[in-house]
């Protein structure tokens, strides 16, 4: 089994008032470092009007103005949350800089290694759900890059959740001060929900997946 090593800061942040770093532009979201967004799916909302945007504070048309809050515990701060207005569903988008060593592994393999033995699921779970396992996994395309969704259960009874993350490696420039590199990511879309109301979810987790973009890696080092 592969390990993978992530890049990640394990700090809290807490920003506020801070419009400039608004990633939400026309009903479209865009990853502030990466070529990632996600585009307006319908009536300008990234899902539908059952999801709203998570840890803004909206204004009267539920558009996200001020960031409430940025939790760092794994990746980059920042990332794409969704909540359902109505159940506990989540949907999230995270882009997470890898390990170089990463890059050329078994995405299938790095795939069921972070959804089972780091906290790159199980954070996206509410409530602390014990005793997750994969139930499925398959091969899966996003934006045209190749990629791996597995399906992970845990809990029981009425505590019982189920959640679906799609993992896709892409390498991009990264800009520093008069010079670049070239970074490998894994982008991490995933959603979860009670189990009760996951299936119900399904199909508002495939309109995301789809409006999900991607540009094409780059190569160097």
């Amino acid at each position: 089994m592969t390990r993978l090593t992530i890049l990640a800061s394990t700090s809290v942040f807490l920003l506020a008032g801070c419009t400039s770093s608004n990633p939400f532009v026309r009903g479209a979201y865009q990853d502030r470092e990466y070529p990632v967004s996600v585009q307006p799916a319908v009536e300008g909302r990234l899902v539908s009007r059952d999801w709203l945007v998570d840890g803004w504070q909206l204004d009267a048309q539920e558009r996200p103005v001020r960031r409430q809050h940025v939790y760092g515990r794994f990746g980059r701060a920042g990332g794409l949350a969704l909540r359902h207005r109505t159940n506990a569903g989540r949907i999230a988008m995270d882009v997470i800089e890898l390990d170089i060593s990463t890059r050329d592994q078994d995405l299938s393999g790095v795939a069921r290694d972070a959804a089972t033995g780091t906290s790159a699921a199980s954070d996206k779970f509410q409530g602390g759900v014990q005793n997750l396992h994969i139930v499925g996994e398959t091969p899966i395309a996003l934006s045209g890059h190749a990629g791996h969704m597995v399906l992970l259960e845990g809990g029981s009874g009425d505590g019982m959740a189920r959640g679906a993350f799609v993992f896709v490696r892409a390498n991009y420039r990264q800009e520093q001060v008069r010079s670049w590199r070239v970074i490998p990511v894994m982008v991490l879309a995933s959603y979860v929900n009670r189990a009760q109301d996951f299936e119900a979810g399904l199909a508002d987790f495939q309109t995301f997946l789809a409006s999900v973009r991607l540009e094409p890696s780059v190569s160097g080092e």
